[in-house]
């Protein structure tokens, strides 16, 4: 295993995925994130190196803040 920066639990292999997640956070389309990291298959980008962090969920759902609210 390869270590990045002498840190032992920082590997290549983690970095692609704080990369793929820090990409879809700024808002990059899934189609962009599989290209810069060379994933054939867009499922792979999106369904192994892309995850939604707790502060993204939490933005998700006050956002629907008040869609079920009756006037």
């Amino acid at each position: 295993m390869v270590t990045m920066f002498g840190n032992p639990n920082l590997t290549f292999h983690n970095l692609r995925h704080s990369t793929a997640c820090i990409l879809y956070e700024q808002g990059w389309k899934a189609k962009d994130i599989q290209e810069w990291l060379g994933h054939a298959d867009i499922v792979t980008t999106m369904n192994i190196y892309t995850h939604i962090d707790r502060a993204h969920k939490q933005r998700q759902a006050e956002s629907l803040s008040g869609v079920y609210e009756h006037p």
